[in-house]
């Protein structure tokens, strides 16, 4: 591995050296085509090794570790059905956030609780995480749900409660 290993500690540190000596590299830009294909191949086998841990680190980061700490999701979620209970609430689980929606009686338990309201979806939302760490996603709701699946703990419409034991 003559072109990654001898300065690059990071992926991204050589995923910018890639993309440096690809245009001086190629062979449209001059460069031998033998030397930029086995660049290449060098590239793409260290990319492949790197990519499962920068996907990994992403999906942490954005929220979407299946590793995280199940027993507290379980009591936040119970939490929110214990404060929906008698009201018009609804509770949603949609990827690994919970949402609770038509909340306005219980907003302020819940802000208390560690949830954060979404203007954009109309929620109240607890993923483990503040809303500052947070991205705004751009994606509606129903995409999110398509995407990440949901399953409704609690609706309205429902006379009895799903409850979900740790």
């Amino acid at each position: 591995m003559k072109h990654f290993f001898s300065d690059c500690k990071t992926y991204d540190e050589a995923k910018k050296k890639f993309r440096e000596l690809a245009m001086k590299m190629h062979p449209d830009h001059g460069g031998n085509a033998d030397e930029f294909k086995a660049m290449l191949n060098e590239y793409e086998s260290l990319a492949g090794a790197a990519w499962s841990t920068a996907y990994d680190e992403y999906k942490s980061e954005r929220g979407f570790n299946p590793n995280a700490n199940v027993d507290v999701f379980a009591e936040m979620l119970n939490v929110a059905i214990r404060l929906a209970a008698g009201t018009h609430a609804e509770i949603e689980i949609v990827g690994y956030w919970i949402y609770c929606f038509k909340s306005y009686e219980i907003k302020d338990d819940l802000k208390a609780a560690g949830f954060w309201f979404s203007g954009k979806h109309k929620a109240w939302i607890y993923n483990g995480r503040d809303k500052k760490a947070d991205r705004r996603s751009r994606m509606s709701l129903n995409d999110i749900r398509n995407t990440y699946g949901s399953q409704k703990i609690r609706s309205e419409s429902e006379e009895e409660v799903k409850q979900i034991s740790a």
